[in-house]
C-alpha cells in the first residue's frame, strides 16, 4: 500500500510504486555517476599468499606441459600454413636488410643436396645468404618437401 500526502499529485512519482511509475520517473531514481569521481576506489588486497618452492615447481611444470602441447591438435595443413608463414617472414626480413625490394618475384630453387639457387637481379645476394645462413636453407628444403 502506497500512502499519499494530502496536496500531492497523484501521478508523482515518489508515491507511486516502480512497477507503475512512468519510465521517465524511473531513469530520474536511477543514481548518478559523475565523471570527475572514478566508479570504484582501488581495493587493497586482503591477504598476501606465498607459495612453496614445491607449488612453484608445479606451477612452472604445468605452464611448460602447457607450451609443449599447444599445436598437438593442429591438423596437418595448419601446421604446414605455420611453417610457412614463419618462412616468409623470416625471408621477408632478411631480403629487407639486403635492400632487395620484395614487390619483385624472385624464383628460388632447392636442390636434393639442400643449395638453395636464385634467379633474378638479386641472385648473387640471395645464393649467399643461403650459404651463409645453412639453418635457413634447411628450412627453406625442409617447407619445400
Amino acid at each position: 500500500m502506497v500512502a499519499v500526502a494530502n496536496g500531492a499529485n497523484a501521478h508523482s512519482t515518489s508515491a507511486q510504486p516502480l512497477d507503475k511509475a512512468t519510465p521517465a520517473a524511473i531513469a530520474s531514481t536511477k543514481p548518478s555517476v559523475s565523471s570527475d569521481k572514478p566508479a570504484s576506489a582501488p581495493v587493497a588486497p586482503a591477504a598476501f599468499v606465498s607459495l612453496s618452492d614445491r607449488a612453484k615447481a608445479v606451477i612452472e611444470k604445468a605452464k611448460a606441459d602447457q607450451a609443449a602441447t599447444e599445436g598437438l591438435t593442429d591438423t596437418f595443413d595448419e601446421m604446414l600454413t605455420k611453417r610457412t608463414d614463419a618462412l616468409a617472414d623470416r625471408l621477408s626480413k632478411a631480403f629487407e636488410k639486403m635492400n632487395i625490394p620484395p614487390e619483385y618475384a624472385t624464383h628460388m630453387k632447392v636442390d636434393k643436396f639442400g643449395n638453395v639457387t636464385a634467379e633474378g637481379p638479386w641472385k648473387a645476394k640471395i645464393e649467399k645468404m643461403f650459404s651463409d645462413d645453412p639453418a635457413l636453407a634447411k628450412e627453406m628444403k625442409e617447407s619445400r618437401a
